[in-house]
């Protein structure tokens, strides 16, 4: 027995809706900067937002950055302060504040048969910069979302960020844990 159509239609509707679409801005030189919310399941901190800047519709540079370094990120461009963030795989975002707003570098190390770097600028005037503060807590909101919660050391029940144990008793057994062996005899 085969589910309604309408009933698909409508759980499809629901979904698109739900999913958070990518948010872009395209420079006067035709640039693009794009802000992709995360999708995949991941340990706490983990998850990724990734950011692709285009020079042109074949030449992009893309980058994820961690959950647990977007607050930086965030931060900055509240403020209006430089920042700069070098991932584990070398490739890096620079946001630098300009008389006229924000210029955002991207670059990503490409390993395939020669190590190569593909690099994107795009310029973001000072409009634009609360915009993208938005669409990076948005698809941080997203990216937390999809990660496994924290959980304690001892039993595997969840915990709050930062935390390592659940209660005394868990922190108690770990101590017991570390103990030398006490033989019988």
């Amino acid at each position: 027995m085969s589910a309604d159509p309408t009933f698909r239609q409508a759980v499809a509707t629901v979904l698109a809706e739900l999913t958070p679409q990518p948010w872009d801005y395209t420079d006067g030189s035709g640039a693009t900067l794009t802000v992709i919310p995360a999708g995949l399941r991941e340990d706490y901190g983990r998850a990724e937002v990734m950011i692709r800047a285009a020079a042109s519709k074949t030449e992009a540079a893309e980058l994820g950055i961690k959950s647990s370094g977007l607050p930086g990120l965030l931060a900055a461009l509240d403020e209006g302060t430089v920042w700069s963030h070098v991932t584990s795989l070398d490739d890096q975002l620079t946001v630098t504040p300009d008389a006229a707003g924000l210029l955002l570098v991207v670059t990503d190390v490409v390993y395939d048969s020669a190590i190569r770097e593909r690099t994107a600028t795009v310029h973001l005037p000072e409009e634009q910069r609360m915009p993208l503060a938005s669409a990076l807590r948005r698809a941080l909101d997203v990216a937390r979302g999809w990660e496994d919660p924290p959980v304690c050391a001892e039993c595997d029940a969840e915990v709050e960020p930062g935390v390592t144990w659940c209660s005394t008793r868990c922190r108690n057994a770990a101590d017991r844990h570390d103990l030398p062996e006490v033989s019988g005899e």
